[in-house]
């Protein structure tokens, strides 16, 4: 969980650094692609970690998805230009997908069932309980 917070709050560092950001490497056209990158990236890779984490288990995934968001965290510090934060973003973009379903499979798997059931997480029973039909 602690990482999914990391991943979170990349996001609001970068909103409130992104004025100095373009004023130092400029290219002010280019700087929606440092939030549309990240994002893209991180879509893209989600159901792909997500297909591992099931054959060969969610830490190893986890772990790897940290360890490509710290390396894209240094290399953004490290950026000399516009083009190269944005392969930088991506990078940490690929990171933040690997934990994205690590994080919400481990709130998943410590809740009971039916109290998962009951806050409207899951409708396969055939008999769901009355918040969960809709």
């Amino acid at each position: 969980m602690l990482a999914t917070g990391l991943i979170a709050i990349d996001a609001t560092i970068l909103a409130t650094a992104v004025p100095s950001i373009v004023r130092d490497l400029g290219s002010y056209q280019q700087f929606p692609w440092l939030f549309s990158i990240y994002l893209l990236a991180q879509g893209v890779s989600v159901p792909i970690y997500s297909r591992f984490a099931d054959t060969v288990g969610r830490k190893p995934i986890i772990l790897l998805g940290i360890g490509l968001f710290l390396l894209g965290s240094i290399l953004c510090g490290f950026a000399w230009s516009m083009p190269a934060l944005i392969v930088f973003r991506l990078i940490q973009g690929l990171g933040a997908g690997a934990v994205a379903p690590g994080g919400s499979r481990g709130l998943v798997l410590r809740w009971p069932r039916t109290c998962l059931r009951t806050r409207g997480w899951s409708i396969e029973h055939p008999n769901p309980p009355e918040a969960v039909r809709l």
